[in-house]
């Protein structure tokens, strides 16, 4: 089974269900809640922005269109969730809708998850003099977008008009008008999927004319009040910036700049000098529209696109915010949706290469893991416990590695499970989470530490083990397929869980939990 666009007008019109893919569809993931945003160096602390990426590569739909696994486990994928508020499925078919492992990833990270509606040049033209002049087109293009939409299990649509509207063919009533169907859909989303959203991106102006304005301003404000928000053109400067600001006024965060990885008469080139535009987008507080982000691979190689990947996202870091579960149950391996093999409980249950982004789970904050860990973790697929990889350690002194950001409530005992496998020599192996506690002298950062392992009592984790307010014992510990298995009752905790850290020191791979 596969996912695929649609391609023509007619065969939006003419659209009547996923056949027989409407039960598969049912068991996608819901978009799961998430902490809110937080800034993990000081150059965006207190500020409140949004971060979208607008994945387009080849025109879409490679090995990601199967809703089942292919061999190519050196498919494209995307793990930098944490980063992200929005993700937008792109190619130039008419209507775009995202294959379903882009939706299961992006929900169970919290991150909502678009389609694209484009039309272009002479035959977009053509398209919207047809919807635009007859009422009963009008609306059944409306309705089967919300269905196809609520079908599929996204939150929305990107709609990228380039192509000149012409008024002279258009007729006075308000059915026929552009801001109507721009409106409508947006409202329409919002009756069905309250956390619907649905952008404008700035090509056509109020007058029907294809000319992009690089900025808000009173050429496309229209457009923007009848969405939720906008996504600017790529070759703007800082005056675009500076009058978008003034413009927008309480709506910047519905501002999203865009941001070309091709760096096609962009500001400072795009590719490894993309994060000097996020640097002067954010000194604006305004939102981000990443497009390309799969330059990484599509340009530079599968081959170090791993390497690359997390140079490139790990220059974007002093302008980001990260968000993480904010739910319990939580469980991961950190797999990325491939793998050599697949795994279950520690042992090889198919073999082969595999890439199936419907079993990616969720993502530690990788710029976080490569930065506190001098890029000395990675991932592996030579052992997994579940799923095709799981992260692969080696540091001689102790570190300590932040994996996620979260805000969660512990309201019960609470179970908490992880795995290790030894590859080397361990001297201390433990999981930590903070958690902040509110009083009237202010909040009050506390750390509970869960020591799984360690060899020297005297040695470095000795000093970790001082610092924590809590020190929790395994609650009960096993071997299993040659991993250590660990797990912990966690008591009540006062206030909510803020972050989870990895405490290592040697040589291992790990985790579930």
């Amino acid at each position: 089974m596969e996912i695929l666009p649609l391609s023509s007008l007619d065969a939006l019109l003419s659209w009547n269900g996923p056949g027989n893919l409407k039960n598969f569809l049912k068991g996608l993931p819901p978009l799961h809640p998430r902490s809110p945003p937080t800034s993990l160096l000081d150059q965006c602390s207190g500020k409140k922005f949004k971060t979208l990426v607008c994945h387009d590569m080849c025109n879409g739909y490679k090995d990601d269109k199967y809703c089942f696994r292919t061999s190519n486990s050196h498919a494209y994928k995307f793990c930098h969730w944490n980063a992200i508020d929005t993700f937008v499925y792109f190619s130039h078919h008419f209507v775009t809708i995202p294959p379903c492992g882009w939706v299961s990833a992006g929900h169970i990270h919290g991150v909502k998850v678009l389609g694209t509606l484009i039309t272009e040049w002479d035959e977009g033209e053509t398209i919207w003099d047809t919807i635009l002049n007859d009422p009963a087109i009008c609306e059944l293009a409306l309705n089967n977008l919300v269905e196809i939409a609520q079908t599929y299990r996204f939150e929305g649509w990107l709609l990228n008009i380039e192509n000149k509207i012409n008024p002279e063919k258009l007729k006075t009533l308000q059915i026929k008008d552009l801001l109507y169907f721009a409106s409508e859909l947006t409202q329409r989303m919002r009756i069905k999927n309250s956390d619907s959203e649905v952008i404008w991106y700035d090509s056509v102006t109020i007058k029907g004319e294809l000319k992009w304005q690089n900025e808000l301003n009173e050429n496309n404000i229209a457009f923007f009040n009848s969405c939720n928000s906008i996504f600017l053109n790529y070759t703007w400067n800082e005056d675009h910036l500076k009058r978008s600001v003034q413009v927008a006024q309480s709506r910047l965060t519905d501002v999203y700049v865009g941001v070309d990885m091709y760096g096609r008469n962009f500001y400072k080139g795009g590719g490894f000098n993309t994060n000097k535009a996020f640097e002067v987008i954010r000194k604006y507080n305004l939102s981000a529209a990443l497009f390309a982000q799969g330059w990484t691979y599509e340009v530079l190689g599968a081959q170090n696109f791993f390497s690359n990947e997390n140079i490139m996202w790990n220059s974007l870091e002093p302008f980001m915010q990260y968000h993480g579960p904010s739910s319990l149950p939580l469980t991961t391996s950190f797999c990325q949706g491939f793998g050599h093999n697949m795994f279950r409980n520690g042992k090889v249950l198919n073999d082969g290469k595999w890439f199936n982004l419907m079993k990616q789970q969720i993502q530690p904050i990788w710029e976080e893991v490569f930065r506190s860990s001098s890029n000395r973790t990675s991932i592996t697929t030579n052992e997994a416990y579940n799923g095709g990889s799981c992260l692969s350690v080696w540091v001689d002194e102790l570190t300590k590695i932040k994996l996620l950001v979260c805000q969660i409530s512990i309201t019960n005992i609470t179970e908490f499970t992880f795995a290790y496998q030894c590859r080397g020599t361990i001297k201390y192996v433990a999981f930590t989470f903070s958690h902040k506690v509110t009083s009237e002298c202010g909040d009050d950062e506390r750390e509970v530490i869960m020591v799984a392992e360690k060899t020297e009592e005297k040695g470095e984790g000795a000093q970790v083990d001082d610092l924590a307010s809590t020190i929790l014992s395994p609650n009960s510990k096993d071997e299993k397929n040659s991993w250590s298995i660990r797990t912990f009752l966690l008591p009540v905790i006062s206030g909510c869980l803020c972050d989870f850290k990895l405490v290592p020191q040697g040589t291992w791979r790990c985790f579930l939990w």
